[in-house]
């Protein structure tokens, strides 16, 4: 699991009202009853580890399920999964490739995490453009339930070290040291950038497609 280069993005959007991702999107989830780590497909998730019935429906739950979400200031960390929602699938989904490989399917009105004018924000997937950025996770922090540690990636800013180096050669200084600034929140925070490279619409492939509702945050990582 810890290998696997597509725990990548973060996924965002009002959970419960159809924004969702598609079927086979994995998400990695912490099983606090059984002390087990998963990643695998929301659609299993949904119907194998939960049982929720192939019917569009909203499931509660309880404390036993943890996942990797991203605070407004870029700190990733393990919050409950307080619900799973089951939406009918458009006809239609957007499939978004960036350049480390990932693949990500979702509806057209789902956000993704991304970085607008140094600060991270959501983005619409429908309204995402080829060269955007996207976030991963530059850390993965501890499970607080049996201190299972997870490897570090190292955080890229190279988008906004060319910024900065704009503005100096324009010298705006004004602009270079709000970049400043910038360059150090997102430095202190816990998320690289993965640009995307394609974005292309895509028949569905199953009938239903997913959201997960996460305590604090409302989003969640893939």
């Amino acid at each position: 699991i810890f290998e696997d280069e597509r725990v990548h993005m973060a996924v965002v959007g009002f959970p419960g009202v159809g924004k969702s991702v598609s079927y086979n999107c994995k998400i990695l989830v912490y099983d606090s009853l059984h002390k087990e780590l998963h990643y695998v497909p929301i659609g299993v998730f949904a119907h194998d580890f939960l049982c929720i019935p192939h019917e569009e429906c909203s499931l509660m739950l309880g404390d036993r399920f943890y996942t990797l979400a991203v605070s407004p200031n870029g700190k990733v960390a393990w919050k409950r999964v307080t619900a799973v929602h089951v939406h009918r699938s458009p006809s239609k989904l957007i499939r978004i490739q960036t350049r480390s490989g990932c693949s990500i399917t979702v509806t057209d009105d789902h956000s993704l995490m991304s970085v607008k004018e140094g600060a991270i924000s959501p983005v619409r997937a429908g309204l995402l453009k080829q060269g955007d950025v996207l976030l991963k996770p530059s850390r993965i922090p501890p499970l607080q339930f049996n201190g299972l540690y997870i490897r570090y990636r190292p955080l890229c800013v190279s988008k906004l070290s060319k910024e900065l180096v704009d503005a100096y050669e324009k010298a705006d200084l004004e602009v270079a040291e709000n970049g400043i600034a910038k360059m150090h929140a997102l430095a202190a925070s816990e998320v690289w950038f993965d640009q995307v490279r394609s974005i292309e619409m895509v028949d569905s492939t199953h009938q239903f497609v997913y959201d997960l509702s996460v305590e604090d945050y409302e989003n969640f990582y893939t």
